[in-house]
């Protein structure tokens, strides 16, 4: 059995308003038992999905799966997202400046870890919608966990580095203004709530791996940037300094347990990955590694924004001020501007 134009392909299923797992079953053997191949279904699959209200578990899988495959597998160009198929997805699924559903937000993140190339547009709605979602959502769920509404959990967090390593993955894409624009936005919206310590770790060295990299900066990619357990696996790393350092920028107050945390965090992995790099770099990369005239003072007016100096952002300067003793002259003005 095939899906054919003139059919309405609510009226395959058994009831309705509902979609069971025989549904899927049906969609899977008989009715798209070939995939999803054309335009048509694809479309025909996502109308299904914002018709239809009363879905079961195994829909969403299905759901994800199938117009996954069409879109890295089946359209062309095999393997990658044309700009075209690109726009063509966000205007099934942006609606009124947000994303239809948590489960077309995690169908965008897996087309984006899927293929090997995206528009950047794609990604950079994809990183836009995923912080609403982390600062909204008030006990959904995506990827299986599920998200508070005003606060940056481990789950929040964890969505966000979803996003960002899929655009970039394992190559040195360094991130970029949108980015970094996102991420200190989010950090602005959580600022009086006590989010994961996880949350520091990402926005510190994910903003540095935007002013380092525009800065000429090529000791670190993407993926060093937001790796999670590079460190961990190499026996010779200063643990008692990292730890020192970690409890003397992050400014919290530790239990065993955040010991424990910080210990593991990305933060303190990124700190040894920036370490051994910058060992090894030459005079002309140090140079190079300046923040110059035009980062030094969008991060002066990204900071400078409420008058104050928050917990994040003072992170955010020492771990600079250690790859670069001489910050630049805007930053250090708003730092004593901010301090007095």
């Amino acid at each position: 059995m095939t899906f054919h134009a003139h059919e309405t392909i609510t009226n395959l299923l058994d009831e309705p308003d509902r979609i069971t797992d025989m549904d899927v079953r049906h969609f899977r053997l008989e009715v798209f038992s070939d995939g999803i191949v054309s335009r048509e279904e694809a479309e025909a699959i996502v109308a299904l999905n914002a018709a239809v209200t009363n879905k079961c578990e195994a829909w969403a899988e299905y759901f994800v799966e199938a117009l996954v495959d069409y879109m890295v597998l089946q359209a062309e160009p095999r393997g990658s997202v044309s700009v075209a198929n690109s726009e063509w997805l966000i205007s099934e699924i942006f609606q009124d400046d947000v994303i239809a559903s948590m489960l077309e937000l995690e169908l965008l993140v897996c087309i984006i870890e899927e293929a090997s190339y995206v528009p950047s547009s794609l990604s950079d709605l994809a990183l836009q919608q995923a912080a609403k979602v982390a600062f909204e959502a008030d006990g959904k769920e995506i990827f299986g966990h599920k998200l508070e509404k005003g606060k940056l959990g481990l789950a929040e967090v964890e969505l966000i580095r979803r996003v960002l390593y899929a655009y970039g993955g394992e190559s040195g894409m360094a991130i970029s203004w949108f980015e970094a624009e996102v991420l200190f936005n989010l950090n602005d919206q959580t600022i009086e709530t006590e989010n994961h310590p996880a949350w520091s770790d990402l926005f510190v060295k994910a903003i540095a791996n935007y002013l380092m990299a525009v800065s000429g900066y090529q000791g670190v990619s993407r993926a060093d940037a937001l790796r999670r357990d590079a460190w961990l696996e190499d026996t010779e790393t200063d643990v008692a300094g990292v730890l020192a350092n970690a409890l003397r920028s992050i400014g919290q107050t530790f239990t065993k347990k955040t010991i424990t945390d910080a210990f593991t965090s990305d933060s303190q992995r990124m700190q040894k990955a920036w370490g051994v790099r910058v060992a090894d770099i030459t005079a002309a990369q140090q140079l190079a590694s300046k923040i110059n005239d035009h980062e030094g003072a969008w991060l002066a007016e990204r900071m400078g924004r409420d008058g104050a100096m928050h917990q994040n952002e003072q992170a955010l300067i020492d771990f600079i001020r250690e790859e670069n003793p001489k910050i630049h002259p805007a930053v250090d003005e708003m730092i004593k501007k901010l301090a007095s």
